[in-house]
């Protein structure tokens, strides 16, 4: 209906007035979607016009327009996006604000434990700051959009991914050269995602998507990749401290669990059932994290979901 008018295409969830004269439908430019209007041929000689009219501008997101039979209202929904940073305590198996509880995703700790690097919530900034929440500085702006950042292990370098989602489906995993700045294909990674290094540098993690989200295993010693769990899907891939472990998130009809397994004898373990626990939707959908000493990490939806009458008069 509109070729090249929202780059990239998001419109969403269309409906007609009553007397067919305007068309309402919501679109997100910028991570903010909002309600707008195309009126529609009125007459057989009348041109409708083209261009679609903005009807509503945030702080909500707004969904999925009906309007009323008298033409009279906008029925739409409301949304408020806002999270709580918390922490799994698997001794309690309760989760528990960490850090504040502040609406903050992707956290990842320098080596030495003083510095935080995260992503605010929704907006998508980069910040960083010491673990007590002093020094906190900006590193990041609107409209770039931060995911992923990661510390350099000697703590002076952070690295982090911007842009829109990728496609795992069409992925490979390169190693950089730092000094030279050089690319290099990593054997038989066609395919595979969401790489994680081992501490002692000999294996990396990753995930495939042609086999159902499979985890694999590649051994730098013997250059070749190997299927380290069989019949079981695996995201989030993350490395115990020791490199004795790797975690992982699996998704089922009742939740999400985070299961960890051992690098030695391949056993599987249940670490924490997250039944019943609503996640906040960032990115990549749901985030995971980690702090220092391998608790789970996640960022709990605390947003709000509302029903609006809105008042309009259409000429």
């Amino acid at each position: 209906m509109l070729p090249g008018w929202n780059n990239p295409a998001n419109e969403c969830c269309g409906n007609w007035t009553a007397d067919g004269r305007y068309f309402v439908f919501q679109s997100t430019r910028n991570r903010s979607t909002n309600i707008w209007a195309r009126r529609e041929q009125t007459g057989l000689f009348q041109r409708s016009s083209q261009e679609p009219v903005q009807l509503t501008v945030g702080p909500l997101n707004y969904y999925f327009p009906a309007p009323s039979l008298d033409g009279k209202k906008l029925f739409v929904g409301g949304e408020q996006k806002r999270g709580e940073l918390v922490r799994y305590d698997a001794r309690t198996q309760q989760l528990v604000s960490y850090l504040g509880g502040k609406s903050d995703e992707h956290l990842d700790f320098s080596r030495d434990g003083k510095w935080v690097a995260y992503v605010s919530y929704p907006e998508g900034s980069l910040w960083r700051s010491k673990v007590d929440g002093e020094e906190r500085q900006q590193l990041g702006f609107s409209p770039m959009r931060a995911v992923l950042p990661r510390w350099s292990p000697d703590g002076n370098t952070l690295v982090f991914h911007a842009g829109t989602v990728i496609d795992p489906s069409t992925s490979t995993i390169y190693l950089l050269e730092m000094k030279t700045r050089q690319l290099s294909k990593l054997p038989g990674s066609e395919g595979l995602f969401s790489p994680r290094w081992s501490p002692d540098g000999r294996y990396i993690a990753a995930i495939n998507v042609g086999l159902q989200n499979r985890l694999l295993l590649f051994d730098f010693m013997t250059q070749k990749w190997t299927e380290f769990l069989s019949g079981q899907r695996a995201g989030g891939p993350h490395w115990s401290r020791d490199g004795k472990y790797i975690y992982f998130i699996s998704s089922h009809e009742g939740g999400r669990d985070i299961f960890r397994v051992g690098i030695g004898d391949r056993k599987v373990e249940l670490w924490a059932s997250l039944k019943g626990c609503r996640l906040a939707q960032g990115v990549f959908g749901a985030w995971f994290g980690w702090t220092p000493d391998d608790q789970p990490l996640m960022l709990r939806d605390e947003g709000t979901q509302d029903i609006y009458a809105l008042d309009w008069q259409a000429p």
